[in-house]
């Protein structure tokens, strides 16, 4: 299928038609807004952490590590644990399997409110190092919150205006490393511990639970995804006086 065939419209920040390659080796245009969203919450809780972690992790199993060690486009469970060597603390980000709910903004305009889930794993830790960091956990679940309301966080992404920096909105639209949100509240937030499997080890982490709503729209042509060659057109009025416009273009020879 051509791009000329495409459905040729957006949908949050996905947009038809997808390129022929994908960038990297990943699939990341085919959900843009996933990316982004980790990207942008590890950089904020790394921000945050930074300035305690190491006198926080100090004599602990987490001395060599950093606020984010490792990051996952996907929900952690006991499966994916084993067979990925993971790095802890660990932060995954994804797509929530709960339903999602889909009805008509417009007669035109489909509208998708989802739910993310939102998971900080320090790891399976010792009872005196979990004791020693819960305080940890309290401090990334109010650092989500505030970087949904803020919209964006400036270890991430900044704007400069008449020579201020700022938190560039990077859940909203407008720009190439936004979402494309139409909106986005957290909705639940926890921490403590809890077991991926039965028999497992006990991890200490927070979770966050978001709800977004993505909008779909028209896309912009840009004159070569969609050819015009031969196309004629005429403008005028109708007897009525209303305006007329009237579009042709042939069948392929």
């Amino acid at each position: 299928m051509t791009a000329a065939n495409s459905l040729h419209r957006t949908f949050g920040r996905l947009s038809l038609p997808l390129r022929s390659t994908a960038v990297g080796g990943t699939l990341s245009q085919v959900d843009p807004a996933g990316t982004i969203l980790l990207d942008l919450l590890a950089a904020a809780i790394t921000a945050e952490l930074e300035p305690i972690w190491d006198t926080a992790v100090a004599g602990t199993a987490l001395s060599e590590s950093v606020p984010v060690k490792q990051k996952f486009q996907a929900k952690p469970d006991a499966e994916s644990l084993t067979q990925v060597k993971t790095a802890f603390p660990l932060l995954c980000v994804t797509r929530s399997s709960r339903p999602a709910q889909v009805e008509d903004l417009t007669l035109d305009q489909p509208q998708l409110t989802q739910l993310w889930d939102i998971d900080y794993l320090l790891g399976p830790l010792e009872i005196g190092t979990a004791i020693k960091l819960d305080p940890v956990l309290a401090l990334v679940v109010k650092t989500v919150i505030l970087v949904v309301n803020t919209g964006g966080h400036r270890a991430y992404l900044t704007g400069t205006n008449q020579g201020f920096s700022y938190a560039m909105n990077v859940l909203g639209k407008g720009d190439d490393r936004a979402c494309g949100f139409h909106s986005a509240t957290v909705t639940e937030v926890a921490t403590g511990t809890g077991k991926l499997s039965d028999g497992g080890p006990v991890y200490y982490g927070a979770s966050a639970t978001l709800r977004t709503t993505e909008i779909a729209e028209w896309a912009e042509s840009d004159g070569e995804t969609v050819p015009f060659g031969g196309t004629t057109g005429s403008f005028g009025l109708t007897e009525s006086g209303d305006p007329s416009i009237t579009v042709y273009t042939p069948p392929p020879a």
